[in-house]
């Protein structure tokens, strides 16, 4: 099992919808785009120091720590999103394979950011149902 952690300073950026513009054109904002750039620039570097190889596979847990500048209403499960997609095909294969995962909120005036804590080959807990 490998363990890798890193941080992405600036507040934490929710997934956006998908935007409909000229000609039925279907693209992601750009806020989207570089918070996701963002976030796989760090992991690259936390992958390189760590000896962590691209797209690994098996089970995955992550965990998100979303410190955001103000009290404003967020959702950080659209952070989680963000992070995820930004991971996918990178990090790991699909993001199925992401089997555990914890979203943190709270507020940093000083220092907002998104940290991030992943479990590669994870042991799978059994599904509730199976029990």
């Amino acid at each position: 099992m490998r363990h890798l952690a890193f941080t992405v300073y600036g507040t934490p950026q929710g997934k956006q919808r998908p935007r409909l513009g000229k000609g039925g054109r279907v693209y992601t904002p750009k806020s989207t785009k570089t918070y996701e750039a963002a976030v796989r620039a760090r992991c690259l570097c936390a992958m390189v120091a760590g000896r962590v190889p691209k797209r690994c596979g098996g089970a995955v847990r992550i965990t998100i720590g979303c410190f955001f500048p103000d009290a404003r209403r967020r959702d950080g499960d659209n952070v989680l999103k963000a992070v995820q997609d930004a991971l996918n095909g990178f990090l790991w294969v699909d993001d199925c394979q992401v089997c555990e995962a914890t979203v943190r909120t709270a507020i940093d005036r000083a220092c907002p950011r998104t940290e991030v804590a992943v479990e590669l080959g994870a042991p799978v807990v059994p599904h509730l149902a199976d029990r």
